[in-house]
């Protein structure tokens, strides 16, 4: 009988070391199901916020929808005693539950760069500064919000930030480089005022004096080139008359035509030149006139 209990022992013994492990492990798995069910409603909850605070959620329903179908395909697989894992889908939970994170931050910092980049455009009005860098940089960045990026946007956000922070630097010395310029110029012009005046009076006069000298040499030359026709009518009539009277080469019809002819526009040679003169003496006399009624006054005193 003592043999028989010792074996009875023994075989419940052997038989609690075999089963212990398998309950154990069946407790495990139920939790780990239970647990990847638990975090894959936490997922869908925290989609469901994030949308409800105005940010896109493409990115997350492609998480969940995979996760989904590989929670479906463990608790499948458990169903048949089969191999299963739902490790992948808390990872996946997890992984959301980053982005979450990321997309809140990045909501927040991209709000301060934003209201920074206002502020940035406000001081540079009026300022001859290139910001194509900055708005490319900008679109950029909210761009990648939009698509989901969000561990993008918080790493381009300090890059921006101090490239505003450049350009607006380069605008202000700009700035002051032209303030400095232009106090400058008006102070010199306000300390030489007298003789910016005397000048600007000096070179007015020199025009007009120049183009009463150039209007008097063209009428002069005018004058010259009708005393040269005038000549040459006259030796075009004595010519004529040579050929009338003493040779008897020409008609007396054409010999009265030409000469009339002649006689009229020498006469009206003799209109112009009058003009002429009388336009060039109201233009107050020349240095060479002036030089001989010089020299007339100093012999009267000799």
């Amino acid at each position: 009988m003592e043999k028989i209990r010792i074996i009875r022992k023994i075989s419940v013994l052997i038989l609690l070391l075999v089963i212990a492990p398998l309950i154990s492990a069946a407790e495990n798995q139920t939790v780990s199901q239970r647990e990847a069910n638990q975090c894959i409603n936490n997922s869908f909850a925290t989609s469901d916020q994030l949308k409800q605070d105005g940010f896109n959620t493409l990115r997350i329903q492609d998480n969940l929808k995979i996760t989904n179908e590989l929670l479906n395909a463990q608790i499948a697989r458990e169903k048949k005693n089969l191999s299963f894992d739902y490790q992948p889908i808390i990872d996946s939970c997890n992984n959301i539950e980053k982005i979450k994170n990321f997309a809140y931050n990045a909501k927040d910092e991209l709000f301060v760069l934003n209201k920074e980049y206002l502020n940035f455009q406000e001081k540079i009005k009026g300022f001859d500064v290139n910001t194509t860098e900055v708005e490319i940089l900008m679109r950029n960045i909210n761009q990648s919000m939009s698509d989901e990026r969000y561990e993008n946007v918080i790493e381009q956000i300090p890059i921006i930030s101090n490239k505003i922070a450049e350009v607006q630097a380069s605008a202000t010395t700009v700035n002051l480089f032209y303030k400095t310029a232009s106090r400058g110029i008006k102070q010199i012009i306000i300390d030489n005022l007298y003789t910016i005046i005397v000048i600007f009076v000096i070179l007015i006069t020199l025009l007009i004096v120049y183009r009463l000298y150039l209007r008097r040499k063209i009428m002069e030359n005018q004058i010259k080139k009708l005393e040269v026709e005038k000549k040459a009518l006259q030796e075009m009539i004595k010519r004529i008359q040579k050929e009338y009277f003493e040779e008897g080469k020409m008609a007396e019809g054409e010999y009265n035509i030409r000469t009339k002819k002649f006689a009229e526009l020498i006469r009206d040679i003799e209109r112009k030149i009058p003009l002429l003169k009388e336009e060039i003496a109201m233009m107050g006399p020349t240095k060479s006139t002036t030089a001989e009624f010089e020299k007339k006054i100093y012999k009267r005193k000799k």
